[in-house]
């Protein structure tokens, strides 16, 4: 996303291996991350020159690995065991009309919020929904608040997960 003139100086940093006085330390690795325009996020299309220079590498989700450090990061355990049932569901395509999509970081921020507004003793079946829908896919929303809502629309104690 970055403006023309930073490519620039980051080209310099690759080729240079410096910005102005500032040299890198040997060793150093140079290592940027953006979105591709498939994904309708904030791009501008980087120069031949800067293409030429650098290693694009795509990455793939993987539900095991997100799995592994949502364990670690403290995601939250209904959240863990609907992506380990419905690993789909941890990334859906990018919708053509901005809207909320499941993606390993919404997953992992509707952990946050679940989690703020359980501290806040606000967390209800109708929160759960606003929270859930406002973060995910709509598929993923409804599921996921299906499953964590019991007959009566109460939310069922963490330990039941």
């Amino acid at each position: 996303a970055c403006a023309p003139d930073v490519q620039k100086a980051f080209s310099s940093l690759l080729l240079e291996r410096r910005l102005g006085e500032h040299a890198l330390p040997a060793g150093t690795w140079v290592v940027a991350a953006g979105n591709r325009q498939t994904d309708r996020a904030l791009v501008r299309a980087m120069s031949s020159a800067l293409v030429n220079r650098v290693t694009i590498l795509q990455l793939r989700v993987d539900a095991g690995d997100w799995l592994a450090w949502a364990q670690r990061a403290g995601v939250r355990a209904e959240i863990r065991s609907f992506i380990a049932t419905m690993p789909d569901a941890l990334m859906r395509p990018v919708p053509a009309e901005p809207q909320p999509f499941s993606t390993p970081r919404a997953w992992a921020l509707l952990s946050r919020a679940l989690d703020m507004a359980q501290k806040a003793g606000v967390l209800t079946a109708e929160t759960r929904r606003a929270l859930a829908f406002g973060r995910l896919s709509p598929e993923d929303a409804v599921v996921f608040c299906a499953l964590a809502e019991d007959s009566i629309g109460a939310i069922r104690p963490l330990e039941e997960y």
